[in-house]
């Protein structure tokens, strides 16, 4: 009975024991220096981010206005149906809207592959832009000792102190 109280009692002091040193040990995390950056606002201000949309603009311009105009023709077409479908033959008023229907559906297409198009080489461009952005945050965290760099989106507070959004901004102008 005594050895099994002091077997006891010796567990439990080494219990007490390690529960000290690990409250005592310092944590990882509390030496880690955070950074925060505004992507948004990151992305706002770029230079390359506003050539990227200035290119979008001049890549797709004649595809735009090639829609527009199918969607005059189109509703120019149909206003004509409009006016002269009360004096047209039966045979004449499903003929012009058969026509109409391929019409609408035609330019239903272009808009739809236009809108694949555009955000298909959007995605490309600014993930394309994105990369750089993570290779300069790397950059900067290593200059600034930062352990770890989050957007502030993410996060429901962040002391300005943390900020590192004109690091980067910096950083990334210089690249360019």
């Amino acid at each position: 009975m005594k050895k099994m109280l002091l077997v006891i009692a010796a567990v439990l002091s080494l219990s007490a024991i390690s529960m000290n040193v690990a409250l005592a040990a310092p944590s990882p995390a509390v030496d880690t220096k955070i950074g925060v950056i505004n992507l948004q606002s990151l992305l706002g201000q770029l230079p390359q981010m506003k050539s990227i949309n200035e290119k979008m603009k001049t890549q797709f311009a004649s595809r735009q206005a090639d829609i527009k105009k199918a969607q005059d023709e189109f509703k120019k077409s149909a206003d004509d149906y409009k006016k002269n479908v009360a004096v047209m033959s039966e045979k004449d008023k499903n003929a012009a809207q058969d026509k109409l229907i391929k019409k609408e559906q035609e330019v239903q297409k272009m808009q739809m592959d236009f809108q694949r198009d555009f955000v298909e080489e959007q995605n490309k461009q600014v993930n394309t832009l994105l990369e750089k952005i993570k290779t300069v945050v790397a950059d900067v965290a290593k200059k600034e000792n930062l352990g770890l760099v989050l957007i502030d989106a993410s996060v429901a507070y962040v002391d300005k102190k943390m900020d590192v959004t004109d690091a980067v901004l910096n950083a990334l102008k210089e690249k360019s």
